[in-house]
């Protein structure tokens, strides 16, 4: 899952892959989300989406990979009382509801 910003179209970019256990791709999602946000947000908003994303399309979350390491943090961590805590209560919940193992940060994350 990565983040792209577009900032004079005034909206992100979000993509995702979906591996299976042997590495090989199943599925890539590309979507775009209107407005500009701070940074960390943005990977939070990208993570929420491309769980969602998996779990619609009926794929079980083994773990989940992202190249922002606070974000992951923060989904790793208990819940506080930001302002993007919603955001990270319902990638939680997203989770969980696949029974999703774990959560990775993912230094370099390259889309090919």
């Amino acid at each position: 899952m990565d983040v792209a910003y577009f900032f004079h179209q005034g909206f992100i970019g979000i993509g995702a892959i979906i591996r299976v256990a042997t590495g090989m791709v199943c599925v890539a999602m590309g979507k775009y989300i209107n407005g500009l946000f701070e940074p960390l947000i943005a990977e939070l908003l990208a993570l929420r989406k491309s769980i969602y994303f998996a779990l619609r399309k009926g794929f079980v979350i083994q773990f989940a990979e992202s190249d922002s390491q606070l974000a992951i943090g923060l989904v790793n961590s208990t819940d506080g009382l930001f302002s993007n805590d919603l955001i990270i209560r319902d990638v939680k919940s997203l989770l969980r509801s696949c029974k999703g193992k774990s959560y990775h940060f993912a230094p370099d994350l390259e889309m090919k």
